[in-house]
C-alpha cells in the first residue's frame, strides 16, 4: 500500500492486521476500512486510536475465537495493536437511516455485542467520505448516505450528552481535553454537516468563537499533545469543559 498521509509504519502494521482478518474470515470479508486521526493526518501515537471497520457476510462464534485470539497476538507483538478500536458488521445489519449493527467489537478488549447497538451517523459520514480501503470496495458503494438532518440531530443531542455527563463526572485532564475537542467537532459537524479531525475542529473554533473560549481550546490541544500546562492543575479544562458545553448546544439550535 502506498497512502501518502499514513505513516509507512502504521502501513505496515495495517497490512498485518488485514492479513489476519482474512485469515480468520476468509471469503466471508467484503470489506475492511481505517478511519478517523490516523487518516486525517492528526494522529498522535500516545493518545490516538486506529479506528477500523470490517464488513462481513456473517460471523460466527468460531470465527469470532480466531478474532479474539488475532487482536490479543497483536497486542503483544505490536505498539499499535493496543489502540486498535472497531467493529465486525455483518452486511445485513447495514440501514440507511439507522447506522450500523455491531455484532463484535474491539475497544482495548474484544467483545461481542447483541445486535441492536447503533454505530453513530458521524462513523459513518467519515467512512463514506474520509476512510482508506484496506479490503474490498470503495465505503460509499456499501455505506449509506447519512442525511444532514439526521447528522445533527445526532451531533446536538451529542452536545447535550455533554453538558450532563460534565457535571456528575470526574475525569483526568486527557479525558477532558478529548471531551472539548469532540464538543468542538460535535459542533463544527452540526453546522457544517462535515465531520473533520479534532485539531480541524478546534482551529476553526479558535478562528470563529468568542476569545473567552481560547485559552479553553488551546489547553485542550496541548493536553492531546503531550505538553504542558502553564497551569498543571488544569483549571481551565476542570471549570470551563461544561460551559462550553452549554454554550455550544445554544449556537447549534
Amino acid at each position: 500500500m502506498d497512502i501518502p498521509q499514513v505513516p509507512d509504519e502504521i502501513l505496515h502494521f495495517l497490512e498485518k492486521f488485514r492479513d489476519g482478518i482474512l485469515e480468520c474470515l476468509g471469503s466471508t470479508v467484503i470489506a475492511l476500512y481505517v478511519y478517523g486521526s490516523v487518516v486525517m493526518g492528526d494522529f498522535i501515537p500516545e493518545t490516538s486510536d486506529i479506528d477500523f471497520m470490517v464488513i462481513v457476510e456473517t460471523l460466527s462464534q468460531e470465527r469470532g475465537h480466531c478474532l479474539e485470539e488475532l487482536h490479543r497476538t497483536l497486542v503483544r507483538t505490536h505498539k499499535y495493536g493496543r489502540i486498535l478500536e472497531g467493529d465486525y458488521i455483518p452486511l445485513s445489519h447495514i440501514t440507511p437511516q439507522r447506522g450500523l449493527k455491531t455484532h463484535y467489537g474491539y475497544e482495548k478488549g474484544f467483545c461481542y455485542t447483541m445486535p441492536g447497538d447503533v454505530i453513530s451517523p458521524d462513523t459513518l459520514v467519515t467512512i463514506r467520505e474520509n476512510s482508506i480501503t484496506l479490503y474490498g470496495p470503495p465505503p460509499d458503494s456499501i455505506i449509506p448516505r447519512v442525511p444532514d438532518e439526521v447528522l445533527k440531530e445526532y451531533m446536538v443531542d451529542l452536545l447535550k450528552e455533554y453538558t450532563e455527563e460534565l457535571k456528575e463526572c470526574d475525569r483526568d485532564l486527557l479525558e477532558l481535553a478529548s471531551d472539548v475537542l469532540n464538543m468542538l467537532r460535535s459542533w463544527h459537524a452540526a453546522l457544517t454537516g462535515q465531520i473533520v479531525s479534532k485539531s480541524k475542529a478546534a482551529s476553526v473554533a479558535l478562528t470563529v468563537l468568542p476569545p473567552c473560549w481560547h485559552p479553553l481550546v488551546q489547553s485542550a490541544l496541548t493536553v492531546r499533545s503531550g505538553g504542558l500546562l502553564e497551569d498543571e492543575n488544569g483549571t481551565i479544562l476542570k471549570k470551563d469543559a461544561q460551559s462550553l458545553a452549554e454554550f455550544l448546544v445554544r449556537e447549534v439550535t
